[in-house]
């Protein structure tokens, strides 16, 4: 049985996702830019390794929009998916409407929502995981690849001068 998943974060890189999934390319993935309605992106799931970095989770907010990839994904390789994203300690997940941005079309895909007990304000992304979300390439807008390349990260905090 096949599921639709929303990736906004570093699933984004068609790459990254593979080898994460252990796939190879004989076997690719259907894969379509989507829209996230009444979302908006925020790096404010912390890191287990680094509690000043931030990871990408989405809240509810009218009128915003999540921009990402919808792939086409097996239950099995949900239930890994599960694993590697810490469910249900760092992220729950949930299914949501998501618009397949070629065509119009609305399907529910699963998301995954960072948990509370994960959740702080003030977090920053590091330059690399911003790169691996660019990485979807023409599955996200330009304007939306802007605004990734323009959010500050902890590269830029730590190398900042002292005033």
């Amino acid at each position: 049985m096949k599921t639709y998943y929303f990736a906004y974060g570093s699933n984004m890189d068609q790459v990254e996702f593979y080898r994460r999934l252990n796939r190879d390319r004989e076997r690719e993935f259907l894969r379509w830019s989507g829209v996230l309605p009444d979302f908006t992106l925020r790096f404010a799931k912390r890191s287990s390794l680094n509690p000043r970095v931030g990871y990408a989770t989405v809240d509810a907010e009218a009128g915003q929009q999540v921009e990402g990839v919808v792939y086409e994904v097996s239950v099995a390789e949900l239930a890994t998916l599960d694993r590697i994203e810490l469910v249900p300690d760092h992220y729950i997940r949930l299914p949501q409407t998501v618009v397949i941005s070629a065509i119009g079309k609305s399907v529910l895909a699963e998301c995954y929502f960072a948990t509370p007990a994960w959740r702080e304000s003030g977090l920053l992304p590091t330059q690399a995981y911003i790169a691996r979300m660019q990485n979807a390439g023409a599955l996200i807008s330009d304007e939306y690849a802007r605004a990734l390349a323009a959010h500050a990260t902890i590269e830029q905090e730590e190398n900042a001068p002292v005033a």
